[in-house]
């Protein structure tokens, strides 16, 4: 549960329980990018994100975040009936880029 409700912070918060359930931080992203590309790939979703008025690269790698049902149920019913309102929430990107990710300890 974050106090503050940061992309910054819910990075960091990301990146601190990594290794608890994942061996390799760097292919943790790579796996989380190819989730994200699964909806990104979907020409319904950029519909719906082009009529929503959002992103479809920064909402598809929230919405992977929220996990395989998540991202399912919003490939199958859409974002706003598998989310509701909270896509409004997911406006800017908190992913790593390659140069942030942390190398594998």
């Amino acid at each position: 549960m974050q106090v503050i409700k940061t992309n910054e912070t819910k990075r960091k918060c990301i990146e601190k329980y990594i290794p608890t359930y994942y061996p390799d931080v760097e292919k943790f992203w790579l796996k989380h990018k190819d989730q994200s590309e699964r909806l990104e790939d979907s020409i319904k979703f950029r519909k719906e994100c082009d009529a929503l008025g959002v992103k479809p690269e920064i909402i598809a790698e929230h919405i992977a975040f929220l996990g395989n049902l998540t991202l399912n149920k919003v490939l199958k019913d859409g974002i706003k009936n598998a989310i509701g309102n909270d896509y409004i929430l997911y406006t800017e990107k908190f992913t790593p880029t390659k140069t942030d990710v942390p190398a594998a300890k």
